[in-house]
């Protein structure tokens, strides 16, 4: 036999097939099965044809709180605190070259118990 039940805490009596009567408390919790971001591309073409202009991660139980993103030596080409904001392949208004750049995207997931900031690295390659 099998329920299904929300969190909280439940307590159950039953009756086995030798006439045996058991019970116990039982505590449900539920824990999400990943807090990473969901999908973070890996090519973006900032070419303003309207069609993959803009990087950002993307992730319905992710919070962003920071996003940098880094040159092939290490230097801060562009960073936000804002949430929702993307990156447009340029750093103080000018063009970046084409390449691979790196990122940090420091986020808190929605889902968890733990409000702990965590942070996912990667690459993404730019072509215009």
């Amino acid at each position: 036999m099998q329920i299904t039940v929300g969190e909280g805490e439940y307590s159950y009596i039953a009756t086995d097939l030798a006439g045996c009567i058991h019970m116990d408390t039982i505590l449900v919790v539920v824990r999400p099965a990943s807090t990473d971001p969901k999908l973070v591309p890996n090519v973006f073409s900032p070419n303003n044809d309207g069609v993959n202009d803009q990087f950002l991660p993307v992730a319905a139980t992710a919070k962003v709180l920071e996003f940098t993103i880094f040159n092939r030596w290490g230097q801060v080409v562009w960073y936000v605190s804002d949430p929702g904001a993307a990156w447009d392949g340029t750093t103080q208004g000018v063009p970046v070259p084409d390449g691979t750049y790196f990122y940090i995207v420091n986020y808190r997931d929605l889902c968890t118990f733990d409000q702990a900031v965590q942070n996912a690295r990667g690459h993404v390659t730019l072509v215009r």
